[in-house]
Parts: structure tokens; C-alpha cells; sequence
């Protein structure tokens, strides 16, 4: 298996203490979570690479059975205020980038987005274009999504924005997009892809109560017990799991 922007390494760390035969590698462009990581796993035995999965050649990925990119897509560069005109205009009027625009809706078959103005997850297709590519059996990917539902009976309870076009989130020290899963879905399938999409909320099941009812209820929270409850239920929801299976 290879995580890729593993973070402190907590996932891989859960995998390896239910398997102690997996073959990890962890990937990052970090050297100080790379370091990180290390001091966690310093019980396993676990390959480290430093490098930028966007320069990584695809061959190199070849070797492993499962690859998972948990909540960092939103990292990669996404190409925000694409006109419209880019599907009409003459291919070589445009410039590099715009070309790989073009290129990805025609090979993929993405749909026209529905604004005259969009943003595209351009790092984040190419990536799974990459693992797609280097034909890896099992893919994970989860994110923030500006595509995610609630679907009934807990849409009167719990209701989340969903704009479909990617949408900017101001961090310290730098910005993320949020990830139209449904161009990821359509990468997925032309490589004979199987693919399991749905919120976080499949995995972290809960029982909704009266209590919980009253809670999401609230307009003003009187105890921080509900504040905390209600905003966990509710994060569990704007991101989503993707799973891919290569078809035999």
C-alpha cells in the first residue's frame, strides 16, 4: 500500500497494527510530517519517499495493490474562473493550461459545467489519472465536496451547501477547493473502474434520538455538549469517500 500526503500517519498506523504483513509506503511532499511519520511508525517497518505525487512518474506506481489519498485533494491546484468559451474556441488559440482543459472534458466525457465561469480540480484529475494509469487494484479517496447530499429522511435535519463548482477554503497559510466528485467518478470508469461513492457518515454510524432531533434543532446552543455533537453530525456529511475496484 502507498498513502499519499499521509499526514501524521495515523491511517497507516491503524492498517499496519491490523496487518502487520502489508508492505507500507508513505509519500509525501513534507520532509517535517515525513519525520513525523517516522517517530509514529517506529514500531513497523515502512518505506518513506519525499517527493510531489504531481512529478511522481506513473510507472513507479505500478507495484501497489492499494493507494489512498485521504483528505488532500483538496491541496493539489485547481484552475479557478474558467470561461466557458474555452469548449469553443480553437484548440490551438488556447494556451497550455486551457489545452489540458479541453483535453480532460473531450477524453472523459466530464459534461459542460453549468456556469459561464467554473473551477476545475486540474491537480486532482491528473492524479487519478496517474494511479489510474499504473492500473493499481484498489483506490481510496475522500475529501471535501461541493457535490455531497443528504438524503432523506435526515435532509429536514441536516441541510449542507452543495454548489457543484469547487469552492475555495481559506486556511492558515493556504488555501484548499473543495472537489467535484463526479469528474473523479468519470476518470474512474473509463479505466474500467468500480466505483463506491457516498458521505463519511457510511463509515461513523449514530443513533438519531429525541436527543439528537432537539439538537439539530437548536437555532442558539445553551451547553457546548450540543454545539460540539451537532457540528460533528453535521461534518460528516459535506465530505465524501471514493472507492475504486479495477474490473477483471
Amino acid at each position: 500500500m502507498i498513502e499519499i500526503g499521509g499526514g501524521y500517519g495515523y491511517l497507516t498506523r491503524d492498517f499496519l497494527d491490523r496487518n502487520n504483513t502489508l508492505q507500507a509506503t508513505m509519500l509525501d511532499v513534507s520532509p517535517c510530517l515525513l519525520q513525523k511519520q517516522r517517530y509514529l511508525l517506529e514500531d513497523h517497518e515502512v518505506n518513506y519517499r519525499q517527493a510531489d505525487i504531481m512529478d511522481v512518474d506513473g510507472r513507479e506506481l505500478q507495484p501497489f495493490d492499494l493507494a489512498i489519498l485521504n483528505e488532500n485533494l483538496g491541496d493539489l491546484p485547481t484552475m479557478v474562473n474558467i470561461h466557458r468559451d474555452v469548449f469553443v474556441s480553437r484548440l490551438h488559440d488556447l494556451d497550455q493550461p486551457l489545452q489540458r482543459v479541453r483535453q480532460m472534458f473531450d477524453q472523459y466525457a466530464l459534461g459542460l459545467p453549468e456556469s459561464e465561469l467554473f473551477n476545475l480540480n486540474i491537480g486532482a484529475l491528473n492524479v487519478l489519472e496517474k494511479l489510474c494509469h499504473a492500473g493499481i487494484p484498489f483506490i481510496f479517496i475522500s475529501e471535501h465536496s461541493c457535490e455531497a447530499e443528504v438524503h432523506e429522511p435526515l435532509r429536514r435535519w441536516i441541510q449542507i451547501q452543495s454548489p457543484g463548482n469547487p469552492e475555495r477554503i481559506r486556511l492558515r497559510g493556504h488555501d484548499e477547493y473543495t472537489i467535484r466528485f463526479s469528474y473523479l467518478e468519470r476518470i474512474a470508469r473509463t479505466f474500467q473502474y468500480k466505483t463506491f461513492r457516498g458521505p463519511l457518515a457510511d463509515f461513523i454510524a449514530f443513533d438519531f434520538t429525541d436527543k439528537v432531533r432537539y439538537m439539530m434543532h437548536l437555532e442558539s446552543f445553551m451547553k457546548d455538549e450540543h454545539e460540539i455533537i451537532r457540528y460533528f453530525i453535521e461534518d460528516r456529511y459535506p465530505y465524501e469517500y471514493l472507492i475504486l475496484m479495477k474490473s477483471i
